[in-house]
């Protein structure tokens, strides 16, 4: 995705409130976004203060 489509669809997210995981690499060339609710499918698990799509809790 080129970065201006990802800052475009991030725009769009926030505009429709809807809660979203990004992720940038240090070229910026292979930027990622998508809604929360997608992060599982795409292989993605999070658990950020109150928000969390882990079936279990890991201890660090």
């Amino acid at each position: 995705m080129p970065f201006h489509q990802f800052i475009q669809q991030a725009n769009q997210l926030g505009k429709e409130r809807i809660p979203f995981f990004f992720l940038i690499d240090f070229e910026q060339q292979k930027p990622i976004i998508l809604p929360l609710s997608q992060a599982a499918g795409q292989g993605i698990y999070f658990s950020i203060a109150d928000r969390q799509n882990l079936s279990q809790s890991f201890e660090s």
